[in-house]
């Protein structure tokens, strides 16, 4: 088994591995600048990075489905 399907394995087994005070902490964008200073005073690293990967109904429904069965690595195949 690779190195990445192993690790997400992993993760769907074990619960979350961070504190439940950064619950949603990243969801609204952009992100306040203490909540932003926060996290890295904790030690995580914030990315908003974007990349579109498809348009229309078809792409929102494949994307739907790769991320509920975590295939969010199949994305760039839309």
């Amino acid at each position: 088994m690779n190195a990445l399907w192993q690790m997400e394995k992993n993760c769907r087994e074990r619960s979350f591995n961070y504190d439940a005070k950064y619950e949603g902490a990243t969801r609204d964008t952009p992100l306040l600048e203490s909540c932003k200073q926060s996290l890295k005073k904790d030690g995580y690293f914030v990315n908003h990075a974007q990349v579109k990967i498809g348009s229309g109904h078809d792409a929102f429904l494949k994307g739907k489905q790769l991320l509920q069965n975590w295939g969010y690595t199949s994305f760039f195949c839309l």
